[in-house]
Order: C-alpha cells, then structure tokens, then sequence
C-alpha cells in the first residue's frame, strides 16, 4: 500500500457520477474486505493493480487502481473514515 498526500493531483475531483470515481461519489465501506466484495461484485472483470491511501479534507480514503483483461483502467474510492485508525 502506498500513500498519496493529501490533495494531490491524484485526489482531485473530475467530476465523474460514476459510484467511487472521484472521493465526492467515495463508497462508504465499513472494512477492506468490503472493499474487495464491493469490486468483486460491481466491477467482475477488472484485478487490483494498486491499493494507496490518502486523506483529502481529513476524510481518510482507500483508492484501489484497476485493470480488466482489455487494459482498460479504472480508480474506485472507499471512504474508510468509519474504521480508518479506530
């Protein structure tokens, strides 16, 4: 796991409704395994690349990078701040 400091050109808002795109439309997840179940069942086709963790106005999140068979790639947001450091 990597950390990206917070704001970031990698934490900015693109604008995206897409659910987890962007920390504003983060996924609210109550541990890293539903995380993973979150992937597993919305994205099937798509394998983690990369796990980092960052902070952007002090809500702690984890950004999964990742990848389907065809190359394509795509960022998923997890607000962790319900059990990040507790």
């Amino acid at each position: 796991m990597t950390f990206i400091p917070e704001n970031s050109p990698q934490s900015v808002d693109n604008g995206s409704k897409l659910p987890g795109a962007t920390s504003a439309t983060a996924i609210k997840v109550g541990s890293v395994m539903e995380e993973y179940q979150w992937v597993a069942r919305h994205l099937p086709n798509y394998k983690l690349v990369e796990q980092s963790m960052t902070r952007i106005d002090g809500t702690p999140y984890d950004l999964l990078n990742l990848r389907n068979g065809q190359g394509d790639e795509r960022s998923c947001y997890f607000d962790i701040s319900s059990f990040f450091g507790r």
